[in-house]
């Protein structure tokens, strides 16, 4: 995958899907600061992440996992 293919993907997927990662954020932490620092970890993931997605499930179940993921990590 190209990096403006990536690009596109992650500015596209972030608007659609950005209320995810913000209630995720949200409930994982509780501090505004910690939970800033969190969206900025998980849109990083995603962003590293876009070259493996296989489309085998929708892209908000997708971005679900990784937000999951990483905030629980």
């Amino acid at each position: 995958m190209i990096e403006s293919e990536q690009g596109s993907r992650f500015r596209e997927w972030y608007r659609e899907h950005q209320g995810i990662i913000l209630r995720i954020a949200r409930a994982t932490a509780s501090i505004p600061a910690d939970q800033e620092d969190l969206i900025q970890e998980i849109s990083l993931q995603i962003w590293n992440s876009i070259p493996n997605f296989s489309g085998n499930c929708k892209s908000s179940t997708w971005v679900y996992r990784v937000a999951l993921n990483t905030a629980i990590g």
